[in-house]
């Protein structure tokens, strides 16, 4: 498998504070790696980077091949899709049109749909449970409906990268599950996938590594079960936890630990230098 993103030293700032700080990982093709971490640790910014709509203060991001700082936008536009964590869309497009522009990278310069942008988008429609949404005016949508409908069209543009900033956020437990699974199958397609999540039990059932940040740098990268000790997400979260296996599938479910919670202990926090 091949690297489909590769950071070096990755650095932003902005306002004179830093955000992202030396960040070093990569995504191969078929992997799905979720970035975990606190509010303002620097997870959306590592997406904008990645996408190319940042410029890095210092070190370098490659994506699909391509130099985010120097590669031109059709050419990222093809390589890599971006679902943001707010998606604001101003005019009344319906959820068909919505989607149907993911498909622009790939059409002409008039921009008319062909019978394959038009297959490839009711594919995507249908996979995120849209299909019957299509003529709605997106703007009229639940906040769950337009996560969804922001899905299938990063899924219609059809690129070998996906990065995804909260894909299940505002989703029911069903949904959530939904997109998940629908990344892991990409991910099996040989796709390669980078999801913030902030549901830590999402990412402990579907991802094959995990990302770790904290103001602005990596914690920890590893395995669910590597990077999901008791201790170490104590301490990234400022907030106790408590680790135990799933009954089904044996992978870790994160719990808040409400002896801490309620003040009958003290939380554990350990070192960031001791942390895996």
């Amino acid at each position: 498998m091949s690297q489909m993103i590769v950071t070096d030293d990755l650095t932003y700032q902005v306002g004179g504070r830093t955000t992202v700080d030396s960040v070093n990982i990569s995504v191969m093709a078929g992997e799905l790696v979720a970035v975990i971490g606190p509010n303002g640790a620097g997870k959306s910014t590592l997406v904008g980077l990645l996408a190319g709509d940042l410029r890095p203060a210092w070190g370098r991001a490659s994506v699909a091949g391509h130099e985010t700082r120097r590669a031109r936008s059709p050419e990222m536009a093809r390589a890599r899709a971006v679902m943001p964590q707010h998606g604001e869309v101003r005019f009344p497009f319906t959820v068909y049109e919505v989607v149907m522009m993911g498909r622009h990278p790939h059409q002409g310069r008039w921009g008319t749909p062909s019978a394959r942008d038009r297959q490839v988008v009711e594919d995507a429609m249908r996979q995120a449970e849209v299909w019957d949404l299509r003529d709605r005016v997106y703007r009229t949508l639940s906040g769950g409906e337009q996560r969804r409908t922001a899905l299938a069209r990063a899924f219609a543009q059809d690129t070998k990268v996906m990065l995804l900033d909260e894909p299940t956020s505002s989703l029911d437990i069903r949904h959530r599950e939904l997109v998940m699974a629908l990344c892991r199958q990409k991910a099996g397609e040989g796709c390669a996938i980078l999801a913030v999540l902030h549901d830590l039990n999402l990412a402990a059932s579907y991802a094959d590594r995990i990302v770790a940040m904290k103001e602005g740098r990596v914690a920890a990268v590893g395995t669910p079960r590597q990077v999901c000790g008791e201790a170490f997400l104590s301490s990234v979260f400022d907030h106790p936890v408590v680790v135990t296996g799933h009954p089904c599938t044996g992978r870790p479910v994160v719990l808040p630990d409400p002896e801490c919670a309620a003040g009958q202990k003290e939380l554990r926090i350990v070192a960031m230098d001791s942390c895996p």
